[in-house]
């Protein structure tokens, strides 16, 4: 895009500038925790929506509040025009369900080795 004169070029936020860093930190954060107060996480980690669904709660309400401020930031008139040009749609399922089968089962193989949940 072309700026007009006289206006300065829109810089990122610091949050935004050091986003990898603030999720690394969480992180470690979070390894952190659970190594220090490991009954605390467990019960965390227990509060489900129904009993072995699975569906964590705190996780659910986390996930929520991530998305809500994006959501609201939708165009959703123009999500009916997609249709007229789906290529943009049409690579980002294509990458996200590529990298899905790729990345889903290598992380589990290199994070949950030894763990198994009991069905």
């Amino acid at each position: 895009m072309a700026e007009t004169p006289g206006t300065a070029p829109k810089r990122l936020g610091l949050f935004e500038r050091y986003l990898s860093v603030w999720v690394g930190l969480c992180m470690v954060a979070g390894v952190g925790l659970g190594r220090l107060a490991p009954e605390w996480i467990a019960g965390l980690r227990s509060l489900e929506f129904g009993q072995g669904s699975q569906i964590n709660i705190p996780i659910a309400i986390l996930i929520w509040l991530m998305i809500t401020p994006m959501m609201m930031k939708v165009d959703f008139g123009a999500i009916r025009q997609v249709g007229r040009r789906p290529r943009g749609l049409f690579i980002t399922l294509f990458e996200k369900g590529s990298f899905a089968r790729v990345a889903a089962p290598g992380s589990r193989m290199c994070c949950c080795r030894g763990s198994r949940r009991s069905a």
